[in-house]
């Protein structure tokens, strides 16, 4: 059920591309979650309660109410897996100082203490990830598989972001 619930959300998000596109994601998210986790575990229940979340910040405009839907999503990931719901708020808060960048870039020039803040958070976020990045794998591998794309990301934001406190 959940690997059916994953691929409906992939497909969905994506109706917007060529039909082609967005049944082949999909499926990929459909083979990977069933072939990853072929016995229910907090990984599986994790990996849902993410793709929840994206689909939730994807389809919903900013408002107080998807902003409790997220965090009671978030909260329901740490009862069953507490690293992927650290995470996964991590992500959250980079997706919302995004959000907050593109629209101060519309409203014109943002205070500089809102930036410097945004840019405490996300910094706070990429020493997060570093850290549990060379503490917790034994591999050198896993850090350039896994987990430089949620680095480089942060680093973009921190070089990049300069937010409004309009949001």
């Amino acid at each position: 059920l959940m690997t059916g619930m994953q691929a409906a959300i992939a497909t969905y998000m994506l109706r917007s591309r060529p039909w082609f596109l967005s049944l082949a994601a999909g499926m990929w998210v459909g083979v990977f979650s069933f072939l990853q986790f072929l016995n229910p575990s907090a990984n599986w229940y994790g990996f849902g309660f993410a793709f929840f979340v994206i689909f939730t910040m994807h389809e919903f405009p900013s408002s107080m109410w998807r902003n409790v839907v997220v965090g009671v999503l978030i909260g329901l990931c740490f009862g069953f897996r507490h690293p992927t719901a650290i995470f996964l708020g991590a992500g959250v808060v980079v997706a919302v100082i995004f959000a907050l960048a593109a629209s101060s870039k519309v409203e014109g020039k943002a205070p500089f203490q809102a930036t410097i803040l945004a840019k405490i958070l996300v910094a706070m976020v990429l020493a997060g990830c570093v850290a549990y990045s060379l503490l917790f794998n034994s591999e050198i591998s896993v850090i350039f598989y896994i987990a430089m794309c949620p680095i480089l990301i942060c680093a973009y934001a921190l070089v990049k972001v300069d937010v409004s406190n309009k949001a």
